[in-house]
């Protein structure tokens, strides 16, 4: 069923359940689609608003599905700035659990924490105003902090994933969050944490066994995004000048960093895809550095 500026039109006079309904019939009928890309700019914007108006009077579940209507909305990718307001980009990183001075470092409502980040993962890509808000409003510094928090405890797979996609975009954007993770919240020393304790994990069942480290996908899948990050968090070093102390820690923050890259290089995928994926990532690492 394709969607059309009639579903719209009454959008404001809708009780809450009558909109909800609508939304869940749009989703379910179209979420395999691309639903909006036909839509008039003020009709989207009407739509979002309207969502963002009535959200606060939501149960949990209703919150839920309004955050995946909004994510089919946003891979549009076109005119996002327009309708997404500083209002809406607040209220997205109140529910990843993501504000600087307030973060939830195992988020209580975990299905809304994933959307409201995978939500903000395709915003943060394709709107450098979007960017530029979230640098500003610090998720990098709460996506570190929670990284810190939870080196020692579990933090739900998707969220941990989608806290390391969206700081790995952050980092690659902005060269000053790059500068302060690395520097301010000794972001390597905890992103080298998380590797060690993915290896380690694996390590103990192969103990008596005589082959290498086997990680799941969802690690890979983790691991990528770390790698990547830790590309961004490097890139600057070769260029920076420091005092004779500094460049002794970074130098010793690199030379870890290859004996991490050489642990990873003899793990393997449960799919040689997976593997694949993850060795060219080493790869480039470890070339950049030219270890």
């Amino acid at each position: 069923m394709a969607m059309s500026d009639n579903d719209f039109n009454q959008l404001d006079i809708l009780s809450d359940k009558e909109f909800l309904q609508l939304i869940q019939r749009l989703y379910e009928n179209n979420r395999n689609n691309s639903i909006f890309h036909d839509l008039d700019l003020n009709i989207k914007q009407r739509f979002v608003k309207e969502i963002f108006t009535r959200l606060h009077s939501f149960d949990s579940n209703s919150i839920n599905l309004c955050l995946k209507a909004l994510c089919l909305l946003i891979q549009e990718g076109d005119e996002i700035d327009a309708f997404m307001e500083s209002s809406v980009l607040e209220l997205l990183q109140k529910l990843s659990g993501l504000e600087c001075n307030k973060v939830e470092i195992n988020p209580i409502d975990i299905q809304n924490a994933i959307e409201a980040e995978k939500c903000m993962s395709y915003l943060i890509y394709m709107s450098p105003k979007v960017e530029k808000f979230y640098s500003a409003s610090g998720v990098a510094d709460a996506i570190t902090h929670r990284i810190k928090e939870t080196t020692e405890t579990k933090l739900n797979d998707t969220i941990r994933y989608f806290d390391m996609r969206m700081l790995f975009l952050l980092t690659a954007l902005n060269s000053d969050i790059r500068q302060r993770i690395r520097e301010k919240f000794h972001g390597l020393s905890y992103l080298f944490e998380i590797i060690n304790q993915i290896i380690l994990s694996k390590s103990d069942s192969i103990a008596s066994a005589n082959s290498g480290i086997i990680l799941s996908n969802i690690d890979i899948d983790y691991l990528i995004e770390i790698l990547k990050t830790l590309y961004n968090l490097t890139i600057d070093l070769p260029n920076l000048t420091y005092s004779y102390t500094i460049q002794e820690e970074e130098e010793a923050h690199l030379m870890r960093l290859v004996s991490i890259l050489r642990e990873l290089l003899l793990c393997y995928g449960t799919t040689d895809k997976k593997k694949i994926q993850l060795q060219k990532l080493k790869l480039e690492n470890t070339s950049f550095h030219k270890i």
